[in-house]
């Protein structure tokens, strides 16, 4: 595939990502990402992670500490020197960064990682790609490592509920855009029995598989009221949402 306009895009918006995407999300990402973390957390340490469409380094920031070694491979420059910002600020002497082709690196390591970590990834490749980049993930894993995994997807149009399109209208993300971007990619959500069909047939037995709606903080440092709030809203429409992560096993 071409990924030259996927590139542009993320270079234009590399410096902007964390304040527009992230920090939204903070709340509601971390409540995605924690029983996932805690299960790996009663295999760690691994040896070495490797984390695929790094960005600014949100899932080395997340998952990185249980490992010895963490690489992070992205294709865009821009995104790849924000999270050398982000390693070079927190003094992580234990990760670098790679800039590349996701596919050509996989080939390149083989049986290499224990934990591989792709959020946002599956969806900017077409059905084909998406087994081809699973079957290289199944590939750079030793026997019995793991992989964690977050898309898009939605079987049609997406309808939020109600209750949680109230919530967002008052939130950080209603507030916040990017000044001048280029050109958005080709990208979508995946439809869920898709996505799930090709990562069993790449090998993987799933641990934990969760949807979500993207629940948006109000403040910077959410507090303990505003969390509540959050987990609440997701837990009332469990089930239904369009975020859908799943931690799963080499078999």
């Amino acid at each position: 595939m071409d990924f030259t306009k996927d590139i542009r895009y993320h270079d234009s918006i590399a410096d902007e990502y964390d304040d527009v995407v992230l920090a939204p999300r903070e709340a509601a990402t971390q409540r995605l990402f924690a029983p996932a973390l805690r299960r790996l957390a009663k295999h760690a340490p691994f040896t070495q992670m490797l984390d695929l469409g790094c960005g600014t380094g949100h899932m080395i920031r997340r998952a990185g500490p249980l490992a010895a070694r963490v690489t992070g491979v992205d294709h865009s420059p821009g995104m790849l020197a924000s999270a050398r910002r982000m390693v070079e600020a927190r003094g992580l002497s234990h990760v670098r960064l790679e800039q590349g082709d996701l596919e050509a690196f996989l080939a390149a390591h083989p049986d290499h990682a224990d934990l591989v970590t792709a959020v946002g990834v599956l969806h900017h490749l077409g059905e084909d790609g998406i087994d081809r980049v699973l079957a290289a993930i199944h590939r750079s894993l030793r026997p019995g490592g793991w992989v964690l995994l977050a898309e898009p997807v939605a079987d049609g149009p997406i309808v939020e509920p109600d209750a949680i399109t109230r919530w967002n209208r008052a939130s950080l993300a209603a507030t916040r855009g990017y000044r001048a971007p280029e050109e958005d990619p080709d990208e979508a959500p995946l439809p869920p029995a898709l996505l799930r069909a090709a990562i069993l047939r790449a090998g993987f037995r799933p641990d934990y598989e969760r949807r979500r709606w993207e629940v948006y903080n109000h403040s910077e440092q959410p507090g303990l009221a505003e969390r509540l709030k959050i987990e609440w809203l997701q837990w009332r429409h469990r089930g239904t949402g369009f975020i859908y992560a799943c931690l799963a096993r080499k078999a």
